[in-house]
């Protein structure tokens, strides 16, 4: 196994967006260094690996993280992935080229994990359906 390379610039939009969300940055945090499965990813995160799924194959379908392990254990496949490099960065090119396109994918992005947060808090009750629609129904003057 070849230890991640020290920085990796991201060049599209579409890893932009994947990299913002907050919970796949602390993903790639845990990740930059050693190798884990999501389920040790998530006993770290204090979250369901069944939360995570989900993240970790977005990072890797950009390839920011790559599976570098597979192992049984007790008849279950677990695979071990590693961020492809300690550091990300965003290239600057893509912020000067396309700079509203760069806004709209981090303004949607920060509404979608938004509306995920609301969600989850829904299901966990934590919050209630009436906190949410008073929320959305209070007008500023």
């Amino acid at each position: 196994m070849e230890p991640p390379k020290e920085t990796h610039y991201i060049d599209d939009l579409e890893t932009l967006r994947v990299v913002a969300d907050p919970l796949r940055l602390r993903i790639l945090t845990m990740l930059s260094d050693t190798p884990l499965n999501v389920k040790q990813v998530a006993d770290r995160l204090g979250e369901k690996p069944t939360r995570l799924y989900y993240h970790v194959n977005a990072l890797e379908n950009v390839g920011l993280v790559q599976l570098v392990e597979t192992r049984i254990n007790r008849s279950i496949v677990e695979k071990y992935y590693l961020a492809v490099a300690r550091d990300i960065r965003v290239d600057s090119r893509l912020l000067k080229t396309k700079p509203e396109a760069v806004i709209y994918s981090m303004l949607n992005t920060v509404l979608d994990v938004t509306l995920d947060d609301i969600e989850l808090g829904l299901d966990h009750g934590l919050i209630s359906a009436e906190d949410v629609d008073s929320a959305t129904s209070s007008k500023v003057y």
